[in-house]
């Protein structure tokens, strides 16, 4: 015979939105923090480490949400004087007892990819996760998931048309830009073509 044995206590998720997303472009991470103790937990508190083993280079879009999880509870940004990005610390969150109003929280927080990042699926990973139920510490999992940066979303063409011309004549060029995205618009394009590269 066997059964299962549910530990209640805290669960830390994050989930990045509407990804795959394009370097240089930005990407909204979500948190969400559930109590399912039948106790108040309180002085939860993680961080987030965005660099280096992420990508390096990821920042944070101000501004940060306040009180993100109960009054009192700070979520910020440092940078630790570290050029490769930021490391998220949340501190002093609060969650009611399960069942009740506010046994659970939900915030977001906007990164910008760096544009010279690499195509590539990565993982990001919470650090240490630590809270009181009660008087009693716990130690939540680590909460992870992934996040695909994909340059090839945007997909440009070109081509000439009412061509073999004759000197002196004119030739029409087309360009075609495609987004490849079906969840996301693309916004702020921008591309040169050095014509007389190939025609002075």
């Amino acid at each position: 015979a066997e059964d299962d044995l549910d530990i209640l206590g805290l669960v830390v998720t994050k989930e990045f939105l509407s990804d795959p997303v394009l370097p240089g472009a930005e990407v909204v991470l979500r948190f969400t923090i559930e109590n399912s103790s039948p106790a108040l937990a309180i002085i939860i508190a993680f961080f987030d480490p965005l660099d280096p083993e992420f990508i390096p280079g990821l920042t944070t879009v101000a501004p940060l949400p306040a009180d993100p999880c109960g009054v009192g509870s700070v979520l910020t940004a440092d940078d630790r004087d570290d050029p490769l990005g930021e490391e998220l610390k949340l501190t002093g969150a609060t969650l009611a007892a399960a069942g009740s109003p506010g046994d659970s929280c939900t915030f977001d927080v906007t990164l910008l990819v760096p544009a010279a990042t690499p195509s590539a699926t990565y993982t990001n990973t919470t650090g240490f996760i630590f809270a009181f139920i009660g008087t009693a510490l716990v130690l939540p999992e680590p909460a992870t998931d992934t996040l695909t940066v994909a340059g090839d979303l945007l997909f440009l063409e070109k081509e000439f048309s009412g061509d073999p011309v004759a000197p002196g004549g004119e030739v029409t060029l087309g360009f075609t830009l495609t987004n490849l995205d079906d969840a996301n618009p693309i916004t702020d394009i921008t591309f040169s073509d050095d014509l007389d590269a190939a025609l002075a």
